[in-house]
């Protein structure tokens, strides 16, 4: 049976609302977490002979053959 039938229009209609809002304020947040991202970034440039350290984390869930 159609989940749109068991709840009906207008609850459908809110639970659409909802998710609009949710959307909206991810957004903002995602907007908000790239703006203080931006202000942090160092402006880096490299040469072919240039060395560098890189920062390496290790990855969670992994899974390794014959683990």
């Amino acid at each position: 049976m159609d989940e749109a039938l068991i709840f009906g229009p207008k609850m459908l209609q809110e639970i659409i609302e909802i998710i609009k809002r949710i959307q909206e304020h991810i957004k903002v947040a995602q907007s908000r977490q790239k703006s203080y991202a931006v202000k942090r970034m160092k402006p880096m440039e490299h040469q072919v002979a240039d060395k560098v350290f890189l920062k390496v984390l290790p990855t969670r869930g992994i899974k390794r053959f014959g683990v």
